[in-house]
């Protein structure tokens, strides 16, 4: 992964973290990991999966949301099969 995907899940991590109205310490208290830990994770510093499904938890955001999903699968899929139902190239269902 590159280091722009790690610095973009660190700056949704900041803004989980301030919406949840947490401090670094507190979180790093609740996953009992060191401040500094946390911290580097924030900042743009590798974070495992395990850790971030973790965090997500602890924030309260589907772990997707840290990835930059920003919808509900089932709006996604809704805006694909609209998608779809406009392509010219793609058939119409077949009643049978």
């Amino acid at each position: 992964m590159s280091e722009q995907f790690y610095h973009a899940i660190g700056r949704r991590l900041r803004l989980a973290r301030e919406a949840a109205g947490l401090t670094q310490a507190q979180v790093a208290e609740r996953l009992d990991i060191t401040e500094q830990a946390y911290s580097r994770y924030e900042s743009g510093c590798r974070i495992t999966a395990e850790d971030l499904a973790r965090v997500a938890a602890l924030l309260g955001r589907p772990i997707e949301w840290f990835y930059g999903v920003e919808a509900e699968p089932e709006a996604v899929e809704e805006v694909l099969l609209r998608q779809l139902d406009r392509d010219p190239h793609i058939p119409s269902a077949v009643q049978v």
